[in-house]
């Protein structure tokens, strides 16, 4: 084959190439398409603002106008999604004959849902003070045995301070912000109804079933005074009907220190201290000398001699073991259901002398009599030690 014969099959080749991209392209516009209509609820009033997307594409969207109008650029044969909050997603297939009319209908699970408020339960629809529901769904997300720990960064307004990091130790927590300079500014810890005195260090998280935090006015105003910095209800596992059922969870953990002090070596401590005597007291020679001069001291010198280094670090620091164990029984019958628990937590911290056992103690029992008579008992033990200091609490 001739040179003459190559060229102009190269030319051939990418005449060619270029036509079929453009015939591709001229195919992918084709089947590109306006597509339109209107989102309305189930009484037939236009939607704002629906969120409509084509599925599998991220960057092909729109909202609904003023009327619940939308246009877009689509494939006829696309599927489109409608999302607007409090009410189901819908996917509904692409037309571009005509005008789209789409109905979303409410979603009843998230509108009734029920929460726990200072007076008793209401839907969530028919909330208007500011509250936030922890579940515990949302709780079990964070493998730790410290209650405080698992609340971080879930709640809106909600501030928790660690001032000491040793295990057990209580942590600072306000709700938005302080209120007062000399007072008290810690929220009022409601527990299965009744104000609770001691601190959600000490709750085992793996009992509790909801948690609400209430900050304004509306929402703690039932409290009076007691309630200005807030209020946090918990609610505690109670018994379901069924037969009974056994549950364990256990735990076991390791923790070493985020960071340890660089600190010099044997040699460089020395030539440090040369440096010092050189500079400062003006010394020379054999003054210099870590044996036979005076640049440390006699028990430095002996630990020199003998070959002898210490790290003052591995002293204090150490690795700490962790373990919790939680053991619990429930069920019930119509007439009477019942929830106990038994938790042990044994937590090393990492610094010697420092751990944390606690063991707690849960029963709940609910008794129906009649229609209109239902009686439930709660109790609540708990054993801590903490380094050298034991603490019990018991209501």
């Amino acid at each position: 084959m001739t040179n003459g014969t190559r060229r102009k099959l190269k030319s051939y080749l990418t005449i060619a190439a270029l036509l079929l991209l453009s015939a591709i392209d001229v195919y992918s516009q084709q089947n590109i398409s306006k597509i339109s209509g209107k989102v309305v609820d189930e009484s037939g009033e236009p939607l704002i603002g629906v969120t409509v997307r084509v599925k599998g594409s991220s960057n092909v969207g729109t909202v609904t106008d003023m009327d619940g109008q939308f246009s877009l650029q689509a494939a006829p044969a696309s599927s489109l999604s409608f999302s607007y909050v409090g009410y189901t997603e819908k996917v509904v297939k692409a037309s571009s004959a005509g005008s789209m009319n789409v109905t979303l209908t409410e979603d009843n699970k998230q509108l009734n849902e029920v929460v726990v408020v200072g007076y008793g339960t209401q839907k969530k629809k028919d909330l208007t003070g500011g509250l936030s529901v922890i579940g515990k769904e949302t709780l079990d997300m964070v493998s730790t045995s410290n209650l405080m720990d698992r609340l971080v960064g879930q709640v809106a307004g909600l501030s928790i301070t660690t001032t000491n990091a040793s295990p057990g130790s209580d942590q600072s927590i306000l709700i938005r912000g302080e209120n007062s300079l000399s007072a008290s500014n810690t929220p009022l810890i409601v527990l299965d109804g009744i104000p609770y005195s001691g601190s959600l260090v000490d709750l085992d998280p793996n009992t509790i079933e909801n948690l609400s935090v209430l900050k304004d006015a509306s929402a703690v105003s039932i409290y009076g005074s007691r309630g200005s910095n807030g209020v946090i209800l918990i609610q505690t596992k109670r018994g379901m009907k069924g037969k009974p059922q056994v549950t364990y969870k256990g735990q076991f953990g390791l923790a070493e220190p985020m960071q340890r002090i660089q600190v010099m070596g044997p040699n460089e401590y020395i030539r440090f201290q040369q440096d010092i005597g050189r500079l400062k007291e003006g010394y020379s020679g054999d003054q210099l000398d870590p044996v036979a001069g005076n640049i440390i001291s006699l028990s430095e010198r002996d630990n020199y001699i003998k070959g002898i280094t210490n790290n003052w670090q591995d002293y204090i620091f150490k690795t700490g073991f962790t373990m919790d164990h939680q053991i619990g029984v429930a069920g019930g019958t119509d007439e009477t259901k019942y929830m106990g628990s038994l938790s042990y937590l044994s937590q090393e911290g990492v610094v010697y002398n420092s751990k944390l056992s606690r063991t707690n103690i849960s029963v709940n029992v609910d008794q129906v009599f009649n229609k209109w008579l239902t009686i439930g008992i709660g109790t609540q033990f708990i054993q801590k030690q903490n380094g050298g200091f034991s603490f019990c609490f018991f209501f």
